[in-house]
């Protein structure tokens, strides 16, 4: 009995057991499998974004529900309205439609690894992380808008981040508090998510009513630009965002006329410090983090502000700077400079490359643009050294050679020579060799030119002689050319005379007397000197054993050959512009001036 019983109490437990084993089979093992597969799925849709077959259905359906919780910003960038050939008005609009970024996993390690960088003792580890984490996939047209699908994720990122920002706050001075609040600010544009496809209207309309309306959509940056032509000016600009809950903006026109003078100017070291050339942290630093007041260069407002209040000139900004920190840049230059276009470039997805990474061709397009788009107007180029604004504005001139009046390059720290106390040294040899093979030419051209131009004398009335005196000029005539004719024809004329008679051949020796012997040449000869100069003189190149005292200077002689090759480029094509580099913006101001009065004066003539 005892044995039976024991017997009954070990199969139920076995089956409980068995029944245990297979519930979680059945059941928890699916359960924990689809969460699994969630999760998972979740990530992924968060980090690469959803498949293009159904990316534009998603967004379209499911935007409008999200809208509270991912708000929708619509930015327009400030243009310029002009008067083209047909007298019609040509309004250019261009702009941006974004999300605010979140603070998800991957931004709040952005923002730690950024707050990590901005401290003295930042590593290059830091630096690489920093790279890494902003040059990923999630730059790609596909994965730009990662509009995350439910309240869930979302909710749980914001707490994280309150979490994650109130521990720091707690920990940090208040310094550092302030640093890492601008740091959040304008950090802010590369953490935004902009939103491809969407339709965007934009309406025109003059102080009579009158309207015109013009229908794009963004593309797979988020940006959009229009061009169009009205036959009245506009004086307001609306843009709209198409949705059933529609986002508008407005803003007013900017009429440029297709006369007078333009500046075309960038920004980075030339009126904005921002240290292109030095390393990246002092460069991060400076663009995310120090004061707008640390910005100032000084003397070149006071330069740019001069110009548009004595000759009102137009300008524009054309800049290697990404979109992301438009916001910021605006805010500097309306409070320093005047207002005018700002054109920057397209983010790049490497934060750092995108900040130090510069070339010509990437603002040479905008450059070209205004030129065309304003080809009666005369403009001033001016840049710095940090960058290659020297290319950029050399080709421009090569292709508008007659609307080029003036080429300023800033001359940047640790730019011109390999040894920073010769930056300025290298700086006056680059104007010398300007003044010597460029500027003395167009001198002597137009001085040539002036002189061909200039009406003759007018010739004087012609006095009337009575007939005794210009019988006396006359043989005062004859017998001067007597005087002055060869000697073998005075023989011939004397022999003629009757009152010599006949005097015979008289032989002349026809033997020329020897010519002189040529002088010989001497080690003084400047000449000669000139000769020997040419083919003797040993580039610092091939100063390889230090026995001259020039020594190698790698960016000095890249500066001289660049210089050169600018010189001849407008040389070739007849640019007769002012063309100097500078380190103090004050002795600009007169010189600029003075070449704005002269092209104002010469159109005027």
């Amino acid at each position: 009995m005892w044995s039976n019983g024991e017997n009954g109490v070990g199969s139920g437990r076995r089956q409980r057991l068995m029944n245990m084993v297979k519930t979680t089979k059945d059941v928890y093992i699916p359960a924990v499998h689809n969460s699994l597969t969630q999760a998972k799925n979740s990530l992924r849709s968060y980090y690469n974004g959803y498949d293009d077959s159904r990316e534009l259905c998603v967004q379209q359906d499911k935007l409008i529900p999200n809208f509270d919780e991912r708000e929708l910003h619509l930015l327009c960038y400030p243009s310029y309205t002009r008067i083209g050939n047909d007298s019609r008005y040509v309004t250019q609009v261009r702009g941006m439609v974004y999300t605010e970024g979140q603070m998800g996993r991957r931004n709040r390690l952005i923002m730690s690894i950024c707050r990590q960088f901005i401290k003295p003792t930042a590593t290059v580890e830091t630096e690489k992380e920093l790279e890494r984490v902003f040059n990923d996939d999630t730059t790609s047209p596909s994965a730009r808008y990662t509009l995350q699908s439910t309240s869930t994720v979302n909710s749980i990122a914001s707490s994280s981040s309150s979490s994650s920002f109130t521990a720091v706050s707690a920990s940090t001075t208040t310094s550092q508090q302030g640093q890492e609040e601008v740091l959040r600010e304008r950090i802010s544009g590369f953490l935004n998510k902009s939103i491809p496809n969407v339709p965007i209207v934009v309406n025109l309309i003059d102080n009579a009513g009158n309207q015109e309306t013009v229908h794009t959509n963004t593309d797979n940056y988020g940006q959009f630009q229009v061009h169009t032509d009205t036959k009245f000016l506009p004086r307001v600009i609306k843009c709209t965002v198409d949705f059933d809950i529609p986002i508008s903006t407005w803003f007013d026109t900017n009429l440029i006329e297709d006369s007078g003078i333009g500046v075309i100017s960038d920004i980075d070291d030339t009126i904005k410090h921002t240290g292109v050339v030095g390393d990246k942290r002092s460069l991060f630093c400076n663009v995310f983090v120090n004061s707008l007041n640390s910005w100032l260069i000084p003397g070149m407002s006071l330069w740019y502000n001069t110009m548009r209040d004595v000759e009102c000139v137009d300008f524009f900004y054309v800049s290697n700077s990404p979109y992301q920190i438009y916001p910021t840049l605006r805010q500097y230059i309306s409070n320093e400079y005047p207002i005018g276009p700002l054109f920057l470039k397209q983010y790049s997805g490497n934060l750092l490359s995108s900040l130090m990474t510069s070339t010509a061709k990437i603002k040479l397009p905008s450059i070209v643009q205004i030129c065309a788009d304003f080809p009666n107007k005369k403009f001033v180029l001016i840049g710095d050294s940090g960058e290659e604004d020297l290319e950029a504005y050399i080709a421009t001139a090569r292709d508008f050679p007659k609307q080029i009046i003036g080429i300023y390059i800033r001359c940047c720290k640790d730019s011109m020579s390999d040894d920073p106390t010769r930056d300025w040294k290298v700086m006056e040899e680059l104007n010398a060799i300007i003044s010597d093979k460029y500027l003395s030419v167009i001198q002597r051209r137009q001085a040539i030119m002036k002189k061909k131009q200039s009406c003759p004398p007018v010739p004087p009335k012609k006095v009337r002689l009575s007939p005794a005196v210009e019988e006396e000029i006359k043989k005062s005539r004859t017998f001067r050319n007597y005087a002055m004719s060869p000697v073998s024809s005075q023989i011939s004329y004397l022999s003629r005379s009757p009152r010599y008679g006949s005097l015979g051949t008289i032989p002349i020796s026809p033997n020329k007397p020897p010519p002189l012997p040529p002088r010989n040449r001497t080690m003084s000869s400047p000449q000669f000197d000139s000769d020997i100069d040419d083919l003797f003189t040993m580039p610092s190149t091939q100063n390889d054993y230090g026995m001259y005292s020039v020594y190698f200077d790698r960016k000095a002689d890249e500066w001289k050959e660049r210089v050169l090759r600018a010189i001849n480029i407008l040389q070739e094509q007849n640019v007769e512009a002012r063309f100097m580099f500078f380190k103090e913006p004050s002795i600009c101001i007169e010189d600029s001036m003075s070449q704005i009065r002269s092209t104002k004066m010469k159109r005027a003539n």
